[in-house]
């Protein structure tokens, strides 16, 4: 018998890489914050900070942006196992340039080649060239996943973060409105 912490910690590691997956930022933990950085931010992509104040039938009736997203994330994690993987990898602590790519192998599995992936996500293929490029050539200092980060990068590891946050969130749309996988 798996005890209740056993079954609840893997749940909790997915709904914290859901919560960055919405927002890359989003989800940071206290044992995470960089010295000088501060705490991740309450604010939407447009630094809005909404308090609402409306009865329950009201609240409920009407769904944020976050609800949305949170039932598009329900529906897509009952389709794909290897979306549910990305997202606890991306929940996990101190994240680094693996972990992304790992998420991004994780996608070619469920989704198909990078052609695929660009298509079915929106992206561009010149956005995965600069992953792949950026997670192969960044110093393991920074967060690299090889043992030299001999040659340029294209992005730092928290331009990487944003991208996988947009990643992430194409790839639960496309899960959750997807009819053939069920």
């Amino acid at each position: 018998n798996e005890s209740l912490q056993d079954i609840a910690a893997p749940r909790f590691q997915v709904l914290v890489g859901v919560l960055r997956a919405w927002m890359s930022g989003a989800g940071q933990r206290t044992d995470e914050i960089k010295p000088g950085l501060g705490a991740a931010s309450i604010r939407d992509e447009a630094g809005n900070q909404v308090v609402l104040m409306r009865s329950v039938v009201e609240y409920c009736a009407e769904k944020t942006n976050v609800q949305k997203f949170a039932i598009e994330c329900r529906n897509a994690l009952a389709k794909s196992e290897c979306l549910r993987n990305a997202l606890w990898l991306n929940g996990r602590r101190d994240r680094n340039a693996a972990d992304f790519y790992m998420i991004y192998e994780y996608a070619e599995k469920d989704l198909g080649s990078s052609k695929q992936i660009t298509s079915l996500l929106g992206l561009s293929g010149n956005d995965l060239k600069s992953l792949r490029k950026s997670t192969n050539n960044l110093a393991p200092l920074d967060g690299g996943r090889h043992a030299t980060g001999a040659e340029g990068v294209d992005w730092s590891l928290a331009q990487q973060q944003e991208f996988i946050a947009r990643f992430l969130k194409g790839w639960i749309r496309y899960r959750a409105l997807d009819t053939q996988c069920a």
